[in-house]
């Protein structure tokens, strides 16, 4: 599954884009800002994709300029109260700073509530990078 919006692409996340984002999560500088704060193997990272529920758990991959630059989700949907949690995070470093990771997030939103049809999104963040 593919969409644009705001100028980025939305790739759903798939077994193709494992390492890559493995790869950007164990960053220490996006790790650390994770709830999970361990490095990841790649069996671990394996076992996580193949537990997401393909109808609760939306995972994708944001492009500009087909260059990949970050992974957004809403993951964990409730269709009774029509919530998730969004989230995400800029993978490759020369991308932080920019405006993408902004439009990645509008976009997203425009997904879960057009799309999706939801009511409501959830973050959680750390106190220390509020």
């Amino acid at each position: 599954m593919r969409f644009l919006r705001y100028g980025i692409e939305f790739e759903r996340l798939g077994a193709e884009h494992l390492e890559m984002v493995r790869q950007w999560r164990n960053q220490e500088a996006v790790r650390l800002r994770m709830r999970y704060r361990e490095v990841i193997s790649a069996q671990s990272q394996s076992n996580w994709f193949n537990n997401l529920h393909i109808h609760n758990d939306w995972y994708f991959v944001a492009h500009r300029r087909k260059l990949p630059f970050g992974l957004f989700h809403i993951k964990e949907v409730n269709w009774e109260t029509r919530c998730g949690e969004a989230g995400g995070f800029v993978g490759s470093p020369k991308w932080i700073g920019g405006i993408e990771a902004g439009m990645a997030i509008l976009g997203l939103m425009d997904f879960a509530f057009f799309t999706l049809g939801l009511d409501f999104l959830e973050a959680v963040y750390h106190r220390e990078y509020r």
